[in-house]
């Protein structure tokens, strides 16, 4: 195997496959990144046999090969490289890296070890702009649970069905829930994608604007741009019933300033308790009230003008109401209160909506 590979091609190409390659593996090879020449092309592959990345790139391929290298190691040396051309060579059993004056022997195994998952044939598929998709991925994500032992909770649960792709996200205290339309979706089904594979996914995705064409199984997903492609496991588990804490009695709605009631919350989350990190709301006719207190007696108050009739006092932990605030579209939110100890639901002008759990006040 012999090629010549421009460096910014190189870091660019190894900086999407690089979130797949595993860290203190007892598995060695899993530390390495596959990586294939042939007809012009570098195609470079990372596995933890979670998820696996494939990314593919021009170069200038004097003989075809495949071998497998330490993905990080190949990485840094690729950006620490002067700028210009890189040759790749294959000598003595190492493969050896030269850049300008530098040369770089690195240690390989055999790429016939490396663990690869094939191509899948999908129960249910769509398309969509990775722009869309990343859109999706923003909005709903941040409310993942992080190492819940209710498994099924670290994942995006996604509903495809009658031209819809519904995707909800819930740690127990807050829920994400948005729809999207979708006149390419071909079959039908649900799924819980890691949270794991879903960064990785983000963090390629960027700004492309390429149609993405995305494809399901029973245990896997698998996500392809052009010379980009992504397959993860899924999580296998029942997503609770996400619908039955959604408030389906409302009492008030109040329209509120964006910006407005964030900044109002972030003031008062100064003296909230650090732990608890609550505040208690209070509306009244023509005011809503943002209230918070720690156990040093300490107190902040807030009061922003809103058109409204009626009283209702409430409790939320601060943090989680900013973000589902601040993922909000528009100018303003919708805030809808069923009562006292009930959940609220938090909407702007796009398809998401938020519901974040009542505390104890």
């Amino acid at each position: 195997m012999k090629f010549k590979i421009d460096k910014k091609v190189l870091v660019g190409c190894l900086s999407t496959v690089i979130g797949g390659v595993s860290k203190n593996s007892t598995s060695k090879i899993l530390e390495n990144i596959l990586l294939s020449v042939g007809d012009g092309f570098l195609t470079a592959l990372s596995s933890n046999l979670e998820i696996q990345i494939t990314n593919k790139c021009k170069c200038e391929s004097e003989e075809s090969g495949q071998t497998t290298v330490a993905g990080r190691k190949l990485f840094d040396i690729a950006k620490a490289s002067k700028e210009g051309v890189l040759t790749f060579e294959i000598k003595d059993d190492f493969l050896v890296v030269k850049s300008g004056r530098s040369r770089f022997k690195l240690a390989m195994l055999p790429a016939n070890d490396f663990p690869v998952i094939a191509d899948i044939e999908s129960t249910a598929s769509f398309s969509m702009s990775g722009v869309d998709l990343k859109g999706i991925l923003d909005k709903v994500s941040f409310s993942i649970a992080d190492k819940d032992v209710r498994y099924y909770l670290n994942g995006m649960y996604f509903n495809i069905a009658d031209g819809n792709i519904e995707a909800v996200s819930t740690d127990g205290h807050r829920m994400s829930i948005l729809n999207h339309n979708n006149s390419t979706v071909s079959g039908e089904g649900n799924f819980i994608a890691p949270k794991n594979g879903l960064n990785e996914l983000s963090k390629s995705l960027g700004s492309v604007s390429d149609v993405l064409e995305v494809k399901l199984t029973d245990n896997h997903i698998q996500v392809v741009n052009g010379g980009y492609g992504l397959i993860s496991k899924l999580i296998d588990g029942k997503y609770p019933d996400y619908k039955a804490a959604i408030p389906k009695e409302i009492l008030f709605n109040v329209s509120i300033n964006k910006e407005e009631f964030i900044g109002s919350l972030s003031r008062c989350s100064l003296l909230a308790d650090d732990k608890a990190r609550h505040v208690k709301i209070n509306l009244s006719d023509g005011l809503i009230e943002i209230e918070s207190a720690n156990k040093n007696q300490e107190k902040a108050k807030e009061a922003l003008d809103i058109d409204h009739k009626g009283e209702l006092q409430v409790g939320f932990n601060v943090g989680y109401l900013i973000d589902a605030v601040s993922h909000c579209d528009g100018k303003d939110v919708n805030l809808a209160f069923s009562g006292e100890g009930t959940s609220l639901i938090v909407k702007g002008s796009g398809n998401a909506e938020y519901i974040v759990m009542p505390v104890r006040i």
